[in-house]
């Protein structure tokens, strides 16, 4: 086998998970991505190892390729010795044994004692060989339940067979738990060494049984993620950029009005509102996590104040009293306006300003300490 087989396997198993990622963001549905990068994966792997050994899944080894047989795939995957099923015959030996010898002779003294026989001696009775009973009666119900996961192991283990991953779902189908149940039990059996490789993953709704698979799988989870985040990114920087494109567009329409009212009072309220609201959209610019913070800046406050100022210019071509009172009015508004938005521009910048106190106090702390400047100084 050549770099250029090499390549091409690799290729191939990249595809498949490439593949696999972009059919689960495209439907949204990730609960099936494991089975299907695994089973398309162990595909592909026979299909190579096949092609250049001639043979499949049959062990052989030519060159630096190995297939591994489906018994050795099992000594990876299962544990030889079952863990508790020695202590669990002889929880269940011992358990039924001391059941039977106490919980017998606590039944006869009971029914003694009810049909009035002697109460004051069986009532003794009973009560000395009930507590005997049910400590016996707890080993044989924990013996049973350590047999019967054994039991329902080797159950898991034909249901799974040589596939490097199973749905829970099939598995509880097999025993006819419930599937809450069997997720319980199958993460018990990994801690306690049942399957030797084995994970579940984050919905645990999949067992995998190898560590090939479980990176892989967690490599696709990787992918995913990355591609969200991305594509959230992608989202936030193109609302970022129309809210500037927005906001750009207001500050030159005022500008231009702004040219067109030759009065000092509004030309200076008006210059005022062109640099606030571009320093609120540099803000945004430069840290675009902070466009929620804006959007009903963007879309009520913004166009009702374009409106005022656009109404200003139009009344200022009318020499009436009425329209002189109007903007007197609206000059009133701009300065009303202008004081929000100056407390929205600080709103903006104050977790800036809580860094830059924070870094101050730091740096001030560090060179007190060293004896750099005296404790009275303050920076």
């Amino acid at each position: 086998m050549d770099e250029n087989d090499f390549s091409k396997f690799g290729q191939s198993i990249c595809d498949t998970v490439t593949d696999a990622v972009n059919s689960a963001m495209e439907s949204m549905d990730f609960s099936g991505l494991s089975e299907k990068i695994s089973s398309t994966a162990d595909h592909i792997m026979q299909e190579t190892v096949g092609a250049f050994t001639g043979k499949n899944g049959q062990g052989n080894k030519k060159g630096n390729v190995y297939e591994k047989t489906d018994k050795e795939k099992l000594e990876l995957r299962f544990t030889k010795k079952t863990p508790g099923k020695v202590s669990g015959i002889l929880m269940c030996t011992f358990g039924g044994i001391g059941t039977a010898g106490f919980g017998l002779p606590a039944f006869i003294l009971l029914v003694l004692g009810l049909i009035g026989r002697q109460p004051l001696v069986t009532s003794c009775g009973f009560l000395g060989f009930l507590p005997f009973a049910i400590a016996f009666g707890i080993l044989l119900k924990n013996g049973c339940d350590r047999l019967g996961r054994i039991s329902r192991f080797e159950r898991y283990k034909r249901c799974i067979g040589t596939k490097a991953l199973c749905a829970v779902r099939s598995l509880s189908g097999a025993v006819g738990l419930p599937e809450k149940k069997v997720q319980r039990e199958l993460e018990r059996m990994i801690s306690q060494g049942y399957f030797l490789q084995g994970h579940m993953d984050d919905e645990k709704s999949c067992l995998i049984l190898d560590d090939e698979t479980y990176e892989l799988y967690l490599h696709s989870k990787q992918q995913m993620e990355n591609a969200r985040r991305e594509e959230e990114q992608q989202a936030g920087n193109k609302e970022v950029k129309e809210a500037v494109r927005v906001g750009m567009e207001y500050i030159k329409q005022i500008r231009q009005i702004n040219d067109e009212l030759p009065q000092p009072v509004i030309s200076e309220k008006l210059s005022h509102l062109e640099e606030v609201i571009g320093l609120i959209y540099l803000s945004v610019q430069k840290t675009p996590e902070k466009i929620g913070s804006i959007k009903r800046f963007t879309e009520y406050y913004l166009p009702n104040t374009m409106s005022l100022v656009t109404r200003y210019r139009d009344l200022d071509r009318i020499d009436t009293d009425k329209a002189r009172e109007s903007k007197a009015q609206i000059e009133n508004a701009l300065d009303t306006i202008n004081d929000a938005f100056d407390k929205l521009l600080d709103s903006l910048y104050e977790d800036d300003r809580m860094k830059i106190q924070t870094d101050i106090a730091v740096l001030k702390t560090l060179l007190s300490q060293e004896g750099l400047v005296d404790d009275g100084l303050h920076m």
